[in-house]
């Protein structure tokens, strides 16, 4: 399983290089590629302009992020996936200036979508985080869950011989134990929430 990172600890792997460095860019490629071209795509590009255009930001990327006193305001992924865009602009301008500057329309789009992606990302970092908490069970059978998987499956996926009965029962337990952990952090409790409704 991919190690999970926050935006510190891959500032502190870029930092330290070597194995730290190459485990952190294999959890931002993992965790940002997809939405990186996305964007690119929807916005006229194709994936390999794209992949082209995230391979020419990561090394400025890196020796930015590795200057001493750097600060994001938003977070490292918003930094690297406008670093991206930037970068992908500039490829397909011409000298005859056939392909514009993103007018402030476009770039305030651009920022609410990026927020909303950092919003998504929060949201799952801190479930994955506070889930794993209950232990390797819960963690499992609450991940499947919100992974959209059946009862059915659930109960296939973690070998109970009981079916999706089970199942359920388990979900239900580990829910109960959600519901109580939350309870007793509010702070974490009111994080989720606020992250859930926006």
């Amino acid at each position: 399983m991919l190690k999970s990172y926050t935006d510190q600890q891959i500032i502190e792997a870029f930092r330290a290089g070597g194995t730290p460095r190459d485990s952190a860019w294999e959890y931002a490629f993992k965790t940002w590629k997809s939405g990186i071209i996305s964007n690119i795509v929807r916005n006229g590009g194709t994936r390999d302009e794209a992949m082209d255009a995230i391979q020419d930001t990561c090394i400025h990327f890196e020796n930015r992020v590795k200057q001493p006193g750097f600060m994001v305001e938003r977070s490292l992924f918003a930094y690297f996936k406008y670093a991206v865009y930037r970068c992908w602009v500039n490829s397909r301008k011409t000298n005859s200036n056939v392909f514009s500057e993103l007018r402030d329309e476009e770039l305030e789009n651009f920022s609410l979508e990026i927020d909303a992606q950092i919003v998504r990302g929060e949201l799952a970092r801190l479930l994955d985080e506070t889930i794993g908490r209950l232990g390797n069970r819960c963690q499992s059978i609450l991940s499947l869950a919100l992974s959209g998987f059946s009862m059915r499956e659930i109960a296939e996926k973690m070998g109970f011989q009981g079916g999706e009965q089970v199942a359920k029962n388990e979900k239900r337990k580990c829910q109960e134990r959600y519901e109580n952990y939350l309870n007793e952090n509010p702070v974490i409790k009111e994080q989720l929430k606020n992250l859930f409704h926006g």
